[in-house]
């Protein structure tokens, strides 16, 4: 028992560690800090203790790695293996690296709400948002003050220009991608409502400063993937919760119609409140002198006149690229799968394939990622893989949705575990997150796969 407790304690660690790493490798002093070796040397111990953790499971009780539909997820690590082998010409490491990184995620960071229960689960994740929490908010404040200041500058990471501060219109701040900041600052606003409870009164004092905090962040980063992910955050939250209610008193369908009527009405509440919060913030920052860090906001060398307020509305993108680019990237990855259809090009040798053999193609020529984390699976895997996560993704909504519509007691946790997957799901349509990668969404989310499956099961 002893032995069993040491190693839960350990793999709690060491998720709660990857997902904090992983969170404050998106503020860009740290990622600055962290850049090659160090940053190297963290994933390569990741990697290692993953293989270890594994391999003690495997040995001492394999049965704990038959998680749900555990089948359909070794299928799927398989096909990446293979595609991997295919085209191992093109790079191997890598490759190797998000291969290990699968097996961690499926058989790890999956099976953990099942190998140690509610009340480990959730206070080594409760404890885990908080300390995310913490330096986020004070990354975020930096961040407002560079706004405040319309503070503008560049800085190289990782070979990469990287924008600080206030560009386009939108805040970048001392975050790596506003895009990124603004799916973590959802996330924890959610994360507030799951740990509000379980908390003394100061805290949730300190919780309410956060969510405001972090929902000026979103409206201040322009993010329209993550104000998509909002919108849907609050039509589920919505929805669910008047759906529990209501259904006490009241039959299904009934209920069902009344729930999505308030819901839908709660969604287009949500877009002037965003309006009037753009509003306020665009009376907060002064111009002081024409200095370099303020260029955007200067011409000729001289300040512009402050007579109206500066805008929040988007500056890179118009009426002719509403996608910003995206379709163009989406039709480039699925040209240069041809002849690749069956295994695709393997998670890490897309782009060395592309530049090998279409050299002109949009995504080589721009350098692009794949922006898609579903169209990823398909060009990365190819149709095979493509159709195994997808029978996974169908399996584990299937039992999710019988769960969630057979009971009338559905737990506050639950119900925030399900719009967590809401918000990164639909973010990850527009950024390559979730799947054959190693960040914050997906060693978040794979837990959270874990405990909506594992728990729609115990009852």
């Amino acid at each position: 028992m002893e032995k069993k407790k040491i190693a839960n304690n350990v793999l709690g660690g060491y998720i709660a560690f990857f997902i904090l790493y992983s969170a404050a490798k998106r503020i860009v002093p740290f990622a600055l800090f962290m850049e090659g070796l160090p940053n190297d040397i963290v994933y390569n111990i990741f990697v290692i203790v993953g293989l270890a953790l594994l391999t003690l499971t495997l040995v001492q009780d394999k049965a704990k790695l038959k998680v749900f539909a555990w089948p359909v997820l070794l299928l799927f690590l398989f096909i990446t293996i293979v595609s991997s082998l295919i085209n191992i010409k093109y790079g191997y490491t890598k490759n190797m690296n998000i291969i290990v990184c699968g097996m961690v995620h499926y058989f790890l960071f999956f099976a953990y709400y099942k190998r140690v229960g509610k009340d480990e689960f959730f206070k080594n994740i409760r404890l885990t948002f908080d300390a995310i929490l913490v330096f986020w908010v004070i990354a975020t404040v930096v961040s407002f003050v560079q706004f405040y200041h319309l503070t503008a500058y560049r800085v190289v990471l990782d070979g990469v220009e990287r924008r600080i501060g206030f560009f386009d219109n939108r805040l970048f701040g001392v975050f790596i991608d506003p895009n990124f900041a603004a799916i973590v600052s959802l996330v924890l606003i959610l994360a507030v409502i799951l740990n509000f409870k379980h908390r003394p009164t100061f805290v949730k004092v300190w919780y309410v400063i956060t969510v405001v905090i972090n929902y000026s962040y979103i409206i201040l980063s322009g993010s329209r993937a993550v104000e998509i992910a909002m919108y849907l955050v609050v039509l589920g939250a919505t929805f669910l919760g008047l759906y529990y209610h209501l259904l006490k008193k009241n039959k299904a369908f009934k209920t069902i119609a009344i729930s999505a009527v308030v819901a839908l009405v709660a969604v287009v509440l949500t877009y002037p409140i965003g309006t009037l919060t753009k509003k306020i913030w665009e009376k907060v920052p002064v111009i002081e002198d024409a200095t370099e860090k303020n260029a955007p906001y200067f011409e000729s060398g001289e300040a512009i006149d402050k007579e109206e307020d500066i805008s929040l509305e988007r500056s890179d993108i118009d009426e002719e690229n509403i996608s910003n680019n995206r379709f163009d990237i989406w039709k480039s990855y699925i040209e240069v799968m041809k002849g690749k259809y069956i295994f695709g090009l393997s998670p890490r040798n897309a782009m060395p394939y592309a530049t090998e053999h279409y050299p002109d193609t949009y995504m080589v020529v721009r350098n692009y990622s794949i922006h898609n984390g579903y169209l990823a699976v398909f060009a990365y895997t190819g149709v095979l893989g493509a159709v195994t996560m997808l029978i996974f993704l169908v399996l584990l909504v299937k039992r999710v949705l019988v769960y969630m519509f057979t009971n009338k007691n559905v737990s506050l946790e639950y119900v925030i575990m399900i719009l967590m997957v809401v918000a990164l799901a639909s973010y990850s349509f527009f950024f390559t997150e979730m799947f054959l990668i190693n960040n914050f969404t997906s060693s978040l989310i794979w837990p959270i796969f874990g405990y909506l499956a594992c728990k729609a099961k115990e009852e």
